[in-house]
């Protein structure tokens, strides 16, 4: 199970290591682990500038787009929080889900070959994660 590495994520794995995954703690996997961030969210996988395209495709109305105020190293989902109040923006319910899919949609387009060694390399061992957790 791949949890957030946000508080809720965090108490989620806890009370899971500590009850059903008991015999099992090795099968909670925390994204931050994979990420490199504290409190990240499955976002944070996507590169920055993927990720930033793909919201300002949804939000073309705002002054300044997403893209030109994305800071790397940061967590993806507050980035985009802020910046959504900040341009008057409401984010609908489900917001992240419909990037998520727009996301997919444009990475499998373009290929693995589009994205850099970096990112790469965390899916890459996000995957293997799994494949030991058995």
């Amino acid at each position: 199970m791949l949890l957030d590495g946000d508080e809720p994520g965090k108490r989620m794995a806890r009370e899971l290591r500590s009850g059903l995954y008991t015999d099992a703690k090795n099968k909670i996997l925390c994204i931050n682990d994979f990420t490199g961030l504290e409190n990240s969210e499955i976002e944070d996988l996507i590169p920055e500038k993927l990720f930033a395209e793909v919201v300002d495709r949804l939000e073309r109305t705002p002054e300044t787009p997403f893209a030109d105020v994305v800071k790397a190293g940061e967590p993806l989902v507050g980035q985009v929080e802020d910046w959504a109040e900040k341009q008057g923006v409401t984010l609908p319910e489900g917001w992240k889900v419909e990037v998520a899919k727009r996301t997919k949609k444009l990475a499998l387009t373009r290929g693995i070959g589009a994205f850099e060694e970096a990112a790469v390399a965390k899916w890459v061992k996000l995957f293997e994660a799994f494949a030991n957790a058995g």
